[in-house]
C-alpha cells in the first residue's frame, strides 16, 4: 500500500512538473528576474503585485527602483485630498522599504509649499542609499492645472545635496534650481547626464553647472528661460539637445564650442546670433523648428549655417517647412530655393528621405533677389532616395471621403502608412455594421491599386464615379453575409444612410436566482471554495440555516496550497461531517461548484488521491443521513462566498470556533442575522474596500466562526 501511494506521489509530481515547465507561474521564477520583471512596474503596482502570493510579499522592497507616480494615484474628492493621501503614501514606502542601494528614483507630483519637508526627505532618502538616476517632475501635465490655476508652486531644488551621492543621471522639470556659491568647485565627478525641463536659468548658471560636472556628457534643455546667451563650453559632453527657447522679449544667443560633441539637437530655438566652433567630431545634426511667422525663415537659416563647420556629418534630419517638392509629398515648387541651399551644404550626402508635408500657414512672401536667385539642385553623391509617406490624388481621396461620410469617422490620409492602416483598424462599430465597414476598406483599397495599374499599363484615365459604383455594390452585397446585430443609435444611422435594415440584437436570456428556504425540520447549509492562484492560498466555509431561513452557524478555515475545485470539496466534507456531530441529518447541501455537486449526488470516488480518505469517509456519513443536493450559481451564494474570501485575508492555518458569542454578549439572533446576512454581503469583495482592507472589524476578527444549536 505505501509503494503504491507512492509511485501515485512520483507520478502526480512529475506531471505537475511537466505542466509547471509549460506555463510557469510568477513564483517559480528566479528571485532575480522577479525583481528585474517587477521593476518595469510602477511602486504603487508592484506592492498590489506582492499581495498575489507570500513569496512576493517582501519582493517589492528589494527592488532597485522606486516610481511614485502621482498622475497613476487613486484621485480622491479633491486634488488637494489626493495630494496628501500620496505623500502619506511616499513616506510609508520609503519608511518600509529596506536601506539597499538604488539604480532608479523617479517622482512625478504636484507640488505645494506645505509639502516641500515631504520632498526633502524624499530625496534624501534617495541619495543616501545611493541612487544612480534620480528624475524629479513636478510638472507632469497641463490638464493638472486646469481646475487649480492658482497652483503656481515651485520646489527649491538642493543641488548641494548631491555631493554626497553617486547621482549619474539628474533629470528636474518644473522646479527652481539654486546652485551653492562654490558650485564650480563641486566636482560632481559620477554626473553624466542631466535634463532640465522648465526651469530659470542665467548665462552663469549653464557656466556653473557645465563646470561642476567635469564629466558630463549629455546635457538637454527644454523651456528653460532667463538666458541672454547660451554658452555650451565642455571639453567631454558628447550629446547636447535645445528644445523650445521661445521668447516673446528678445532672442536668446548660441555659443557652442564643444570638441568631442557627437550628436546635436535643435528643436524650435529662436536664435539671434549663432556661433559654433570645434565641431569636428559632430555627426548626428537634427534641426526643426515652426512655420508660423515670416522671420522664422531666418532661425532656421542660422541654424542650418552650422553644417559649414561640420563636413563629416553622417546623419543629418532637418525638418524644413521651406523645402518641399512637387511631388505627391505636399511640396511645391515654389519652395526649391530652401532644398537649394541645404544641398549646396551637403555635398556628401548619399541618402535623401522625402516626408509628407501638411503645411497649416500660406508660404511666406521672399524677397526679389532670392527668388531670382538660379536654383541649382546638385546632388552628386545620392544613392538613395526615401519617401515615408503618400498621400493619395484627388480621386482616390475622393473614395477615402465616402467611406468617412457614410461611415461617420475620420480618416488620417496624409500620415504614414503603418498609421494609416492602425486607424483603420481601430475604428469600432456594432457586429452587424463591423462586417460591411471591413468589406467597404477592402473594396476601397483593391479600387484604387485597379486604377493605379489601369493607368501605368493601360494609360487608362480612371473613373472615380466607376470605383464608387464598384465600392457600393460590394457593401450592398455584404448586408447577406452579415450576421451580426445592430447595438447603437450610431450604426442604425449608419446602416439606414446605405440603405441596409438594422438588424436588433437578441432578448438576453435571465436567469432569476432565488436562496430557497428548506422544508421544516431540515437544515441547510451552503458551502463555498476558492484559491488565489492555480494553484494558491485556498479556503473554505459555509453557513447553516433552518426552515425559516435563520442561520444556525457557519464556519470558515484556510486549507493548504490547493486548487479552487479541491477548496469547494474540503468545503462540502466538513459541512457534512460537522452536521452528522451536530445531529443534523436531514441536510441539504448547496454549492456553486456543479463538481461538487455532481459527486455528492452520483457517490463518486474519482476525487484526488491527496483527499480521498476523507472523502471515503464522508460519502459512509452520507450514507447514514437524509442528504439532498442541489446547485445554485454564485449570485445566489454570496454570504458564502464572502465568509471565505474574509478568512483567507485575514487568517492563515487555523480554525476559530465561538459557540456563543453573540449570547455572551448580549446580542440578540436577530442581530446575528444581521451580522451574517448583511455585514457578510456587504464585504463579499474585500479587497475593493479600502476601509476593510486597512483595518477590519474587530468583531469580524474575532467571531468569523459561529455555532448555535
Amino acid at each position: 500500500m505505501e509503494e503504491s501511494e507512492n509511485d501515485a506521489t512520483d507520478t502526480v509530481a512529475v506531471t505537475a512538473c511537466s505542466v509547471g515547465s509549460a506555463t510557469p507561474s510568477l513564483d517559480s521564477l528566479p528571485e532575480h528576474l522577479i525583481l528585474h520583471i517587477l521593476s518595469f512596474l510602477p511602486t504603487q503596482d508592484t506592492i498590489s503585485t506582492s499581495l498575489v502570493s507570500k513569496k512576493l510579499r517582501s519582493y517589492w522592497s528589494l527592488i532597485p527602483s522606486l516610481n511614485l507616480s502621482y498622475s497613476r494615484f487613486p484621485p480622491y474628492n479633491t486634488p488637494s485630498t489626493t495630494r496628501q493621501f500620496f505623500a502619506e503614501f511616499v513616506d510609508r514606502t520609503l519608511i518600509s522599504r529596506s536601506l539597499s542601494p538604488l539604480l532608479k528614483f523617479c517622482l512625478d507630483f504636484i507640488y505645494e509649499d506645505r509639502y516641500g519637508f515631504h520632498v526633502d526627505s524624499w530625496i534624501r532618502y534617495a541619495i543616501k542609499n545611493q541612487v544612480q538616476e534620480l528624475d524629479l517632475d513636478f510638472f507632469i501635465d497641463s490638464r493638472f492645472f486646469v481646475d487649480e490655476p492658482h497652483l503656481r508652486d515651485t520646489y527649491d531644488f538642493p543641488f548641494s545635496a548631491l555631493r554626497h551621492g553617486k547621482v549619474r543621471v539628474l533629470k528636474l522639470t518644473r522646479c527652481d534650481l539654486t546652485l551653492p556659491v562654490n558650485m564650480s568647485c563641486m566636482r560632481l565627478w559620477t554626473m553624466k547626464s542631466v535634463y532640465l525641463d522648465q526651469i530659470y536659468l542665467s548665462d552663469q548658471m549653464v557656466a556653473d553647472l557645465i563646470n561642476g560636472c567635469p564629466n558630463l556628457e549629455v546635457l538637454e534643455l527644454a523651456n528653460c528661460y532667463g538666458m541672454d546667451t547660451l554658452k555650451v563650453c565642455s571639453g567631454k559632453l558628447k550629446e547636447l539637445v535645445l528644445e523650445y527657447f521661445i521668447r516673446s522679449d528678445t532672442e536668446a544667443n548660441l555659443e557652442i564650442d564643444c570638441p568631442n560633441l557627437v550628436s546635436l539637437t535643435i528643436i524650435w530655438f529662436e536664435v539671434g546670433k549663432c556661433r559654433v566652433q570645434n565641431l569636428s567630431s559632430l555627426v548626428r545634426f537634427h534641426t526643426s523648428i515652426g512655420h508660423k511667422r515670416d522671420l522664422y525663415y531666418g532661425y532656421w537659416k542660422k541654424i542650418v549655417s552650422i553644417l559649414d563647420q561640420v563636413p563629416h556629418i553622417k546623419s543629418l534630419l532637418v525638418q524644413n517647412w521651406w523645402l518641399k517638392l512637387e511631388l505627391l509629398t505636399g511640396y511645391t515648387q515654389y519652395d526649391l530655393l530652401g532644398m537649394a541651399q541645404l544641398l549646396e551644404l551637403t555635398p556628401h550626402m548619399e541618402t535623401l528621405i522625402l516626408d509628407y508635408l501638411l503645411k497649416v500657414d500660406k508660404d511666406e512672401s521672399l524677397s526679389e533677389e532670392l527668388l531670382k536667385k538660379p536654383i541649382n539642385l546638385s546632388i552628386p553623391s545620392l544613392k538613395e532616395v526615401k519617401m515615408k509617406q503618400f498621400t493619395c490624388t484627388e480621386k482616390e481621396d475622393s473614395l477615402w471621403r465616402a467611406l468617412e461620410i457614410h461611415f461617420d469617422c475620420s480618416l488620417p490620409r496624409h500620415s504614414q502608412f503603418i498609421h494609416f492602416f492602425s486607424t483603420l483598424r481601430s475604428i469600432h462599430f456594432g457586429s452587424q455594421v463591423s462586417i460591411i465597414w471591413r468589406v467597404a476598406v477592402v473594396t476601397c483599397i483593391w479600387e484604387i491599386w485597379h486604377c493605379r495599374n489601369e493607368a501605368i499599363f493601360k494609360d487608362v484615365s480612371p473613373s472615380i464615379q466607376h470605383s464608387k459604383i464598384n465600392l457600393f455594390r460590394m457593401i450592398r452585397e455584404s448586408f447577406a453575409s452579415s450576421k451580426g446585430f445592430c447595438s447603437s443609435r450610431r450604426d442604425a444611422v449608419i446602416l439606414s444612410c446605405l440603405l441596409a435594415s438594422p438588424r436588433p440584437p437578441l432578448a438576453p436570456n435571465i436567469i432569476p436566482v432565488h436562496w430557497l428556504k428548506p422544508p421544516p425540520g431540515w437544515i441547510k447549509v451552503n458551502v463555498d471554495g476558492s484559491a488565489f492562484g492555480t494553484p494558491g492560498e485556498a479556503g473554505a466555509g459555509g453557513i447553516f440555516r433552518n426552515y425559516r431561513g435563520f442561520p444556525n452557524g457557519c464556519f470558515a478555515f484556510s486549507t493548504p496550497l490547493s486548487f479552487a475545485y479541491m477548496a469547494e470539496l474540503r468545503a462540502a466534507i466538513f459541512a457534512i461531517e460537522l452536521a452528522w456531530e451536530t445531529n443534523w441529518h436531514q441536510l441539504w447541501v448547496e454549492s456553486d461548484s456543479i463538481y461538487v455537486v455532481n459527486l455528492l449526488r452520483h457517490r463518486s470516488i474519482d476525487v484526488p488521491w491527496s483527499i480521498r480518505q476523507e472523502w471515503l469517509h464522508c460519502l459512509s456519513i452520507c450514507s447514514r443521513m437524509n442528504i439532498l443536493v442541489s446547485h445554485i450559481f454564485r449570485e445566489g451564494n454570496r454570504v458564502a462566498d464572502a465568509l471565505v474570501k474574509v478568512w483567507s485575508l485575514f487568517f492563515s492555518n487555523q480554525l476559530v470556533a465561538f459557540r456563543s458569542y453573540f449570547f455572551a454578549t448580549g446580542l440578540s439572533m436577530m442581530t446575528f442575522v444581521i451580522f451574517l446576512n448583511c455585514v457578510f454581503l456587504d464585504f463579499s469583495e474585500p479587497f475593493s474596500s479600502p476601509s476593510f482592507v486597512c483595518s477590519p472589524p474587530s468583531h469580524l476578527v474575532q467571531t468569523l466562526t459561529f455555532f448555535f444549536y
